[in-house]
């Protein structure tokens, strides 16, 4: 099967559709990949790079796609491109055109096949097809960036001989994947950040990246973790309690944006109006429409004393790595669509139904999305009355004060199990969104440097939906400082947990759940998790020891290797370190 490949043509795009990891390994599946010349120049990855990975390398648009059995892209493609692709072939961007666009009336009239990365539904094996959150990771790292470069003042506080100088106030308007990865760039910065979003969850995330959250009784909770749109009179609420916030602040940052709708106006021309001499505001959203209502995607507009700055395309500013996620995107969806070099027609299949734009040039039935996503972690949950209270379940073990002693030679109390540790040769901290809720990981950080000062081999295994959105564990670690050579990836953290002797589990359930690979079917079928019964023991932290977010009991809680703490993670986690300090 031919996979080929083109520059992007749209004015500011720097990202390429595949990097040369990607097409290796395509082209060790069978792929004959084609790679236009130039592709990759505005990220930095030249032909070569591409030909030494395998892929033919092919001078203009139309001679790369003579053949094309499957044209991936980062852009729909402009009226000229859809002109050059060949009838009967398969297309993938990340948005598809417009409904009502020449550029569709052309493909469907060569009885193309459309599918759209921006309808990934949010199930749990989609995760590595989720576009829209790997290149929101992008765009809230550069809106982060943008307003610390455009603000003309200093981030941090700075006591110095001449002066004092007080740290930014920042508020971040929207706390999915981009205004989180915005709130830990500008935090670690040294910002005083505050942030606000009408989802109830967002209070907790942006919490645990150590920002201050809003108290506005506006909540707009909306399908697939999206907000709805706001009713005039909550929209009038809404400004009315944002105004002295906007007004006081020296950065604003908005990221709302949902697929599809025009993003929602969130700061007024009279809120900005408000703002200091020097003050800016990045809004992340421009392409959409803005947050702001003087916004103009791709300028700068002066309002009273401040700027507001469109930020066009954010991804694109980031091309290098914007592209290599963006890429193993494409792979995820390509893997799905092509079996041993043949495409095949899962119309049954949910991701394939709900990225379908068109099929063979017809529009194809409509597909709702689910709007859940197994594999996220659970709401909030009352504490439980102690660190270690009783069994959650019957066969549940607990090393605390309420349950009976396990059997055999496990451990009974949070001195033993800190014992457990201190005598390990290697173990594997496995943190989820619990941990993130209770603002552990601080004193997570703290227990593994006092494993290692023991001489612990101690590494952490990240999985890439451990939190409330993708890449939020990411975050919250590295709001904690943990050494990059310590974070493994979920293969590579399998594969390690194989010669580890405790597997410390900390606030994760669907994500550590063997459910998910022995299921036919529901909610976490086909999810990878972090394989921690490989281990030789396993200490699970947990709230309530009952099912996570996907509802699905978790047979590894009433396995004879494993033992269960109960209560805050934070709480425990103390308790652990000073009994290590003693043992």
């Amino acid at each position: 099967m031919r996979l080929v490949v083109l520059a992007e043509s749209w004015s500011g795009e720097r990202r390429v559709a595949l990097v040369p990891e990607v097409v290796e390994r395509l082209v060790g599946s069978g792929f004959d990949v084609v790679v236009e010349a130039g592709a990759g120049r505005r990220a930095a990855i030249g032909d070569p790079a591409f030909r030494a990975a395998g892929a033919t390398v092919v001078r203009g648009p139309g001679a790369a796609l003579v053949g094309a059995d499957l044209h991936v892209r980062v852009n729909p493609p402009t009226l000229a491109e859809a002109r050059l692709v060949p009838e009967a072939t398969s297309v993938v961007s990340l948005s598809a055109p417009a409904e009502d666009s020449e550029v569709r009336a052309v493909l469907a009239g060569k009885g193309v096949s459309y599918f759209s990365l921006d309808r990934i539904p949010r199930v749990a094996r989609a995760q590595p097809m989720d576009a829209l959150s790997s290149q929101a990771t992008a765009a809230g790292y550069r809106a982060a960036l943008v307003a610390a470069e455009r603000s003309g003042r200093f981030i941090p506080t700075l006591v110095t001989a001449a002066g004092t100088v007080a740290p930014a106030r920042v508020l971040v308007l929207g706390t999915g994947v981009a205004g989180l990865q915005a709130i830990a760039i500008l935090r670690r910065l040294g910002a005083t950040v505050t942030a606000y979003d009408v989802r109830a969850a967002a209070r907790d995330e942006a919490r645990s990246l150590g920002a201050a959250f809003l108290p506005i009784d506006v909540l707009a909770e909306g399908a697939g973790g999206y907000a709805r749109d706001l009713s005039p009179s909550e929209t009038a609420r809404l400004h009315l309690a944002l105004g002295a916030e906007v007004a006081a602040s020296d950065v604003v940052i908005t990221t709302a944006a949902v697929p599809g709708r025009r993003a929602p106006i969130l700061v007024t021309t009279a809120m900005i109006e408000q703002m200091g001499p020097g003050a800016v505001v990045v809004d992340a959203a421009a392409d959409s429409g803005g947050n702001c209502e003087p916004t103009r995607a791709g300028a700068d507009v002066v309002v009273g004393r401040a700027t507001v700055v469109g930020l066009a395309n954010p991804a694109a500013g980031l091309p290098a790595h914007a592209s290599f996620l963006y890429a193993h995107n494409v792979l995820g969806l390509v893997q799905l669509l092509v079996v041993d070099g043949k495409p095949v027609a899962k119309l049954d299949d949910e991701v394939v139904a709900a990225t379908r734009v068109l099929d063979h040039g017809e529009p194809p039935p409509a597909v709702a999305a689910r709007d859940r996503q197994p594999g996220a972690p659970p709401p909030p949950r009352s504490p439980a009355a102690g660190p270690t209270v009783g069994p959650a379940r019957r066969g549940l073990r607990n090393a605390g004060s309420g349950g009976g002693p396990p059997p055999g030679p496990h451990p009974r109390s949070v001195p033993e199990v800190a014992a457990l540790l201190a005598g390990s040769r290697r173990v594997a901290l496995v943190p989820g969104y619990g941990l993130a809720l209770a603002q552990a990981q601080h004193a997570l950080r703290q227990l593994a440097e006092l494993l290692q000062r023991r001489g612990v081999d101690v590494f952490y295994v990240v999985h890439p939906v451990a939190g409330r959105v993708p890449g939020h564990m990411s975050l919250v670690l590295d709001d904690a400082r943990v050494p990059h050579g310590e974070l493994y990836e979920l293969a590579a953290g399998n594969a390690r947990l194989r010669q580890t002797d405790v597997a410390l589990v900390v606030g994760a359930n669907d994500t550590v759940n063997p459910a998910a690979a022995t299921a036919a079917t529901g909610p976490l079928s086909g999810m990878p998790v972090v394989n921690v019964r490989a281990a030789r023991r396993v200490v699970v932290l947990s709230r309530s020891g009952g099912p996570g977010f996907a509802g699905v009991e978790n047979g590894l809680l009433g396995d004879d290797q494993t033992v269960l703490l109960l209560g805050d993670a934070g709480d425990v986690l103390r308790r652990l370190a000073q009994a290590v300090v003693r043992a």
